[in-house]
């Protein structure tokens, strides 16, 4: 398979090797203590040439051109299937656009210049109908569904721009409840696009379920960056949900994969997975104080994902509930925590009992055991909390009953272990909250090193101090025998994701 890695980062690697003890050829040279981190050197201009590319038609070149608002309605009121309507370029204030017509193409003239401000919404109810290089600048939607609502079927935002203040312009992140994106309907697509400085409360793109059914929307290719909480609130503040709790014993079978999310620092769940049946790959998680969360719902895939968390006060990797779901071959390091909820790999203790399950609706926004779980070939290098069993259960009142009371959680069971490599220089690598390991945990090709211990030993787990390898392209650490393949994860910058020229 051939390496997704840029060919620049083979930079980082000459960097790192003037500060190591050993450096080879071919995989990398056994070391015996890596650099704490990797250098901060500015993002490349142009994209990775071996990242897969969007799968986006082009924009026709020629269409309808209009120039005012009242210009594209009357337009829309009479198009036909096919047609393409392109915004001329400048400002389009308070832009109010409800589109109820199938297969058509509304596009800014060119992309980046059409402007969007003020008290704006753009709702799509039609069928196969795309948005593509529009720039929401500081707008603010009249609903609190958001800037763009997409209901319907197969509809598309691509290579489009939302900005908001900014916590640097709205140091207090004052403002409404609203989102920026919400996703209804099925089969939408969200794909090349660039959503940055959010500041005050509300989800920035959020998938509505209908429960029972499946959704399928395509979330790829985008840039997250700059989200902030108000000060004092700790909820309602996440980058990505999918679904709610009453919906979330039901799949939603959508892809979230090749995003960057940079500094999103809404709330410990930069993505709120409240469903099923989804896959979380080949993103990067650079600097956010948050985890991609597995809240509520069943048999979720989450591989080959990154997470530098250096820097990141409360940042982490995965997070997870409820049953079903396979974590394998994600890189996590750097993570700095003391929370009883944050970590590299955090399997939480909940609400159900072994050989139990909640079963009242009452309990579906409660917290489920995390049971019946795969966890294989994952990376975790210099983490608080690296491998996390049971988090919560040292608590007496962490879990809340369908009651509404607070009783004590009990710990997850059944999760095969295979193949993890867990390694803090700082710290121990693994821990288990009260003391208890995961009931009927099983272990095989585990290797956990710490300096202040491993935190976990027995059959099938080495606990050795391994040597260490860096990979020769990316500056990514490895061990022979565990831990990630390096060759499947794919770091993503700026120039990768986000709004593309016609």
């Amino acid at each position: 398979m051939p390496s997704l890695l840029r060919p620049v980062a083979v930079l980082i690697s000459v960097l790192l090797c003037g500060q190591l003890v050993a450096c080879g050829g071919g995989g990398g040279g056994d070391v015996v203590d890596p650099t704490p981190d990797l250098p901060d050197l500015p993002d490349p201009e142009q994209p990775n040439p071996n990242l897969p590319a969007p799968d986006l038609a082009p924009i026709p070149s020629s269409g309808i051109v209009v120039n005012t608002i009242d210009e594209l309605n009357a337009e829309l009121g009479k198009a036909n299937h096919g047609e393409v309507i392109l915004l001329a370029d400048g400002e389009w204030p308070n832009l109010q656009l409800t589109i109820d017509r199938d297969n058509l193409i509304i596009a800014a003239q060119t992309v980046g210049q059409v402007r969007i401000t003020g008290d704006s919404t753009v709702e799509v109810n039609g069928d196969n109908v795309r948005l593509d290089g529009l720039y929401w600048d500081n707008a603010t939607p009249e609903q609190s569904n958001g800037l763009v609502v997409l209901n319907g079927n197969n509809n598309t935002l691509s290579n489009s721009t939302i900005v908001g203040a900014g916590v640097n312009n709205n140091p207090s992140c004052t403002g409404g409840d609203h989102r920026w994106v919400s996703l209804k309907g099925k089969q939408h697509q969200v794909v090349s696009n660039r959503f940055d400085g959010k500041c005050g409360k509300g989800v920035l793109l959020t998938v509505w379920r209908q429960s029972g059914k499946t959704d399928e929307h395509l979330i790829s290719h985008n840039l997250f960056r700059d989200y902030h909480r108000r000060h004092n609130e700790t909820n309602g503040f996440e980058g990505i949900r999918i679904g709610t709790s009453d919906s979330s014993q039901s799949d939603s079978n959508t892809v979230v994969q090749y995003n960057l999310f940079e500094r999103i620092n809404g709330e410990i769940e930069i993505i709120s997975s409240k469903s099923g049946g989804n896959h979380y790959r080949f993103n990067t998680f650079r600097n956010s104080d948050g985890l991609l969360t597995l809240r509520h719902g069943k048999d979720n895939v989450v591989e080959n994902n990154l997470f530098l968390q250096s820097g990141s006060e409360g940042g982490g990797g995965i997070r997870v509930f409820d049953s079903g779901h396979r974590i394998s071959n994600n890189y996590i390091s750097g993570v700095d925590t003391t929370s009883n909820s944050r970590g590299g790999i955090v399997l939480h203790a909940g609400l159900n009992k072994k050989g139990s399950e909640p079963s009242y609706s009452s309990e579906l926004n409660k917290q489920w055991t995390a049971n019946n779980i795969s966890v294989s070939n994952n990376t975790v290098i210099d983490s608080d909390h690296g491998l996390y069993h049971n988090a919560y259960l040292a608590s007496s009142t962490a879990c809340e009953n369908g009651a509404g009371k607070d009783v004590p959680c009990n710990p997850s069971w059944n999760v095969r272990f295979s193949g993890n490599w867990v390694y803090h220089r700082h710290g121990v690598a693994v821990k288990k909250d009260n003391g208890t390991a995961i009931i009927d945990g099983q272990y095989q090709g585990e290797r956990y090193w710490g300096s202040s211990g491993a935190g976990h030993s027995g059959a099938g787990i080495n606990t050795s101090k391994p040597p260490v390898q860096q990979d020769p392209t990316s500056g990514l650490l490895s061990s022979l025998g565990a831990g990630a393949d390096l060759t499947k994860i794919v770091p993503l910058f700026a120039a990768d994701v986000g709004p593309r020229a016609r």
